[in-house]
């Protein structure tokens, strides 16, 4: 495997428990961060929550708690306090270890995972994944290892939407 970069052929094999999350093995940042307890980051319910005062204060913003979404999940951080606050929560990631890792984390019945990156129209994508920090994955316009469905959003006719998490490292415009 180049050192750069995740392959398609990754398993949840490639990965480690760490602060109550399974992580990629090769992801130092996040290795560092879910091993770190402190005021920003408690262990709560078993783990240690990565911005969890935010989270907290994100999901009592909205009047209603039906369904949140999630765009850009990477291993669940987010997801997995959202499903404690949400009816239905669905999650958007590309990166097929990224996806297996957040299934794993992430396994009540009101969760649902996508292996898919979303945009303004359908099509293929090709992503970069900084393997030291996976979080950082970038759409290339080139040959990559790893590539994903490109979906719209609006194609899965949610309703009841009441949250939505979007962290698509720029690609939020």
């Amino acid at each position: 495997m180049d050192a750069g970069r995740i392959s398609r052929g990754d398993a949840v094999d490639d990965a480690v428990f760490i602060g109550g999350w399974w992580l990629p093995a090769t992801d130092l940042q996040a290795r560092r961060t879910a091993g770190k307890v402190s005021t920003v980051r408690p262990v709560v319910q078993g783990h240690t929550a990565w911005q969890y005062h935010k989270i907290m204060e994100a999901v009592m913003l909205p009047k209603t708690h039906k369904t949140a979404i999630d765009i850009g999940a990477h291993i669940g951080w987010w997801s997995y306090w959202l499903v404690q606050k949400f009816e239905k929560v669905v999650a958007f990631e590309p990166v097929p270890l990224q996806y297996d890792l957040l299934r794993k984390n992430v396994t009540r019945s009101n969760f649902d995972a996508v292996r898919s990156a979303l945009g303004f129209e359908r099509g293929q994508v090709c992503f970069d994944v900084d393997v030291e920090n996976t979080p950082r994955a970038f759409i290339t316009e080139g040959e990559s290892q790893i590539t994903a469905e490109l979906r719209r959003l609006d194609d899965f006719n949610f309703v009841d939407v009441s949250f939505i998490k979007i962290d698509v490292e720029g690609y939020e415009k």
